[in-house]
C-alpha cells in the first residue's frame, strides 16, 4: 500500500518539471494544473483504498475461513447480505463433542500448558469439522459444537457429518497417545454425538456483536447423545434419524434409549469400522430379534455375541440392557 502511494506522490509532483522540459508551459494554465492535480489525487486515494479494500477482504476470508468451509465462506464474501441479523429454519445434521478428563487436568497443570493442550486439541478437531466441509458454532471449554446444512446445504451433509463424528473421535484418540509424553494426568476418550432435525440457524445477538448458530430440539438432542456415550460405554453416538442418511455401513444398532431429560426414545447406532460385515449383521440381527419379541433368536445371538465379544464392554452393556426391557421398550438413561 505504502510503495503504491509514495510512487504516484513522486510522479505527481516531476509531473510538472516534465511537461516544462518538453516544452509545455503551465504557468498560464492553473486550471489544467489544478484539475490534474485532482485527477492524481483521487488516482492515488482510490489505489489507496483498493488496496486496503483487498487487504480487508483477505482478512475477513480468513477470519470467516476458521469457522467455515473455504468455499462457504468465499460466497459469503460474494454475497454480505447472508450474514444479516435474521434466523431460517434449515434441516441440520448436529454434532457435540466433549473431553472426558480435561477438568481434572486444567486443575493439576499451570496455566498455560492448559491454553497450549486446549488450543492444539480444539485445532485437531476444528480442521476435522472444515475438511468435512461443517461449520462450526462455538467452542464450549473443551467442546466443539458443529453442524452440517447451514448456511449452505449439499446433498452429502449426512455422509460428511458422519465422518466427520468418527475421525473427531479418532482424531481425539490419537491427541490422547501423544500427549502421553507430557508431564501431565492422563485424558479419557472424545466422546461425539451426532443427529440430525430442523433448527432455527443464523446470527443472533446485536449489531455490534453477533454470532452464527443454531438453536432448537435438534441441537439439544445431539448433546444428550454426546452425554449418552458415557453410560452406553461408547465413543460415538448416532440417532437413527442420521443413520438413515449417514451412507455407511459400519453402523451397528445399540439399541432404543430414552435420553437423559427427554420424553421421548432415540435408536441409537455407533460406526463399528473395527468389525467384520458378519459381526455388524450379528449385533443387527440381536437387536432386531428384541424388538420384535422373537426371544428364541435373541436369547441365541446373544448368547453367541456374549462369548464373542467378552471384551467389548459396549457390546456386553447392550446385552445387558436388553436383557433387562421388554420387546420395543427403551433403557431410560438416569
Amino acid at each position: 500500500m505504502v510503495p503504491i502511494f509514495i510512487a504516484q506522490l513522486i510522479f505527481f509532483i516531476a509531473y510538472p518539471f516534465w511537461l516544462q522540459k518538453i516544452g509545455v508551459d503551465t504557468t498560464g494554465l492553473p486550471a489544467f494544473g489544478q484539475s490534474l492535480g485532482w485527477l492524481f489525487g483521487y488516482a492515488a486515494v482510490g489505489s489507496a483504498a483498493r488496496t486496503i479494500g483487498s487487504h480487508q477482504r483477505a482478512f475477513a476470508q480468513s477470519a470467516l475461513g476458521k469457522y467455515l468451509p473455504a468455499d462457504v465462506a468465499a460466497q459469503i464474501m460474494r454475497d454480505p447480505e447472508q450474514l444479516s441479523l435474521h434466523g431460517e429454519r434449515r434441516n441440520i445434521f448436529c454434532v457435540f463433542t466433549d473431553l472426558e478428563g480435561f477438568t481434572k487436568l486444567s486443575h493439576a497443570t499451570t496455566p498455560e500448558t492448559v491454553a497450549r493442550l486446549l488450543n492444539e486439541y480444539l485445532d485437531r478437531l476444528s480442521d476435522v469439522v472444515l475438511d468435512h466441509g461443517g461449520t462450526i458454532d462455538k467452542f464450549v471449554g473443551d467442546a466443539v459444537v458443529a453442524f452440517w446444512g447451514a448456511p449452505l446445504s449439499r446433498p452429502d451433509d449426512g455422509q460428511q457429518a458422519a465422518a466427520a463424528a468418527l475421525a473427531m473421535y479418532e482424531a481425539g484418540e490419537k491427541f490422547r497417545v501423544d500427549l502421553a509424553a507430557e508431564d501431565v494426568p492422563p485424558l479419557g476418550m472424545t466422546r461425539v454425538g451426532l443427529h440430525v432435525g430442523d433448527a432455527i440457524v443464523g446470527n443472533f445477538g446485536g449489531e455490534g456483536r453477533i454470532q452464527y448458530t443454531a438453536l432448537g430440539d435438534s441441537m439439544n438432542t445431539a448433546s444428550r447423545l454426546e452425554a449418552a456415550n458415557k453410560s452406553l460405554k461408547t465413543g460415538v453416538l448416532i440417532s437413527a434419524e442420521a443413520e438413515s442418511r449417514a451412507g455407511r455401513d459400519d453402523l451397528v444398532p445399540m439399541g432404543r434409549v430414552t435420553l437423559r431429560g427427554r420424553a421421548q426414545p432415540v435408536d441409537t447406532f455407533t460406526p463399528r469400522p473395527d468389525l467384520s460385515p458378519e459381526q455388524r449383521a450379528k449385533i443387527a440381527e440381536m437387536v432386531a430379534a428384541h424388538a420384535s419379541g422373537d426371544k428364541n433368536l435373541y436369547v441365541t445371538c446373544a448368547t453367541a455375541l456374549g462369548e464373542q465379544f467378552s471384551q467389548d464392554t459396549s457390546i456386553l452393556f447392550l446385552i445387558e440392557r436388553l436383557n433387562v426391557t421388554e420387546s420395543g421398550e427403551s433403557y431410560v438413561l438416569s
